[in-house]
């Protein structure tokens, strides 16, 4: 509303006049234009994301050849960052060996590092370690401080009694996944000081130091068994040190002599929920499930559809069958999923599991330069159907097909019929 009035000389005004505007608003809308970047997306397969600029978009284009996807965790950590349009920095961390002050030569000759889901573990060839450990009187099993790498050596009580090597064993804590718990089955050193001696690495906890800046800080600070700065380490510029340590990319490198090795890190976080290591994450004491996103999305999910059955657990894959007694894998399998892989290799004497990724990506060649097979189950020895009943099972049907032909002149000489029996198959057997 607009308020019109007139002044003269004085300072005398008029009597006002009020005018109402009326205005129409409109949406404004925003064409995009192909042009010659669209082109080459779409030979690529990247779609163009809403108001994304030429120079961006060309990235991701180039991106896409450099950093290919695939259903691997590399290649789905590649892909969702690209068609997200978010950053991804490809040497996050660069690792080089130390160097002596004194020869100017390697500290080390050989340094290994493994980024697991939820940890980092740096080790070189040399380091092992002497400890004094409680036996536990009840279960007979001792903690370890560090990251058992390989099987212990030797197991030597106060009193000098010796534990034969056969009588050791790898405890696993179901609560605490990342404790190094030995078992040994030997009576006598129950409730007793002893000796272990065993090769290790250093271990390096995402939930501990959840930032990238925490974690390069620890790195910094890690020593050999000499007492020997034990990797060096930078950090990408671009990276602040808030970003979050789950999006460091699962890899595992040796670094020798002069070369560096490096990880990558994005802000997308892809785990496994059946991951032991990754439960800390979202169960709480009690095995419940923490007030998370990841909790209230399930609980969401769980009470609006009726897609879930059963309920979530932390610890393994689950399939809840209509019975409540069918216990299979987090989906339900048909005979067009892949193998269940398993693969195996041996780190010194100790046989350790290769994850299927980390085996693609060693182009399946073990720790020893052996070729490492798949020992796992394929889908031939899984039903295909929902819960316990067959109605997905494949089999094979028989038709009848006959054809007549409708020329009237034809029909006059005879009438002739295409007879064929064909199979249909409706799965593979």
């Amino acid at each position: 509303m607009l308020k019109l009035y007139g002044r003269d000389d004085g300072g005398a005004t008029s009597s006002p006049l009020f005018i109402t505007l009326n205005n129409r608003t409109f949406t404004q809308e925003s064409e995009e234009l192909w042009n010659t970047f669209d082109d080459h997306g779409l030979v690529a397969d990247i779609k163009r994301l809403p108001q994304e600029s030429n120079d961006s978009y060309s990235l991701r284009i180039k991106d896409s050849y450099r950093a290919s996807n695939g259903p691997s965790f590399l290649g789905v950590a590649n892909s969702s960052s690209r068609e997200l349009g978010i950053r991804r920095v490809d040497n996050a961390f660069v690792f080089t060996i130390p160097k002596s002050s004194t020869y100017n030569k390697n500290i080390n000759s050989r340094i290994s590092l493994e980024f697991g889901s939820t940890f980092l573990r740096i080790n070189a060839e040399d380091m092992v370690i002497e400890e004094t450990v409680y036996i536990d009187p009840v279960y007979a099993t001792a903690k370890l401080s560090k990251y058992m790498r390989e099987f212990p050596t030797s197991v030597v009580t106060e009193e000098g009694i010796s534990v034969p090597l056969t009588k050791i064993k790898i405890d696993t804590n179901e609560v605490s996944p990342t404790d190094q718990l030995i078992y040994i089955d030997y009576p006598s050193v129950r409730g007793k000081f002893a000796k272990v001696r065993y090769a290790y690495a250093e271990e390096l906890l995402y939930k501990t130091y959840p930032t990238l800046g925490q974690l390069f800080d620890a790195i910094k600070l890690l020593k050999d068994n000499t007492g020997r700065p034990l990797v060096n380490c930078r950090m990408d510029m671009r990276l602040s040190g808030g970003e979050d340590c789950l999006g460091l990319f699962i890899s595992s490198f040796n670094i020798v002599g002069d070369d560096e090795g490096s990880v990558s890190w994005a802000p997308v976080h892809i785990r496994r929920i059946s991951d032991p290591y990754f439960r800390d994450y979202f169960v709480a004491p009690g095995s419940s499930a923490k007030n998370s996103k990841f909790a209230n999305y399930i609980t969401e999910l769980q009470s609006n559809s009726r897609t879930l059955w059963g309920s979530v657990q932390a610890d393994r894959d689950f399939w809840d069958a209509a019975d409540r007694s069918d216990q299979s894998f987090d989906h339900i399998p048909t005979l067009m999923d892949p193998v269940i892989e398993s693969y195996k290799s041996y780190s010194g004497s100790r046989a350790v599991t290769v994850d299927s990724q980390q085996a693609w990506g060693r182009s399946y060649i073990g720790y020893r330069n052996e070729i490492i097979d798949n020992n796992g189950l394929d889908n031939s020895v899984f039903q295909a159907g929902v819960a316990h009943t067959n109605d997905l099972m494949p089999g094979i049907a028989t038709f009848y097909n006959s054809t007549v032909i409708s020329d009237p002149a034809r029909q006059v000489v005879s009438d002739i019929k295409l007879n064929n029996n064909f199979i249909i198959f409706s799965g593979q057997r």
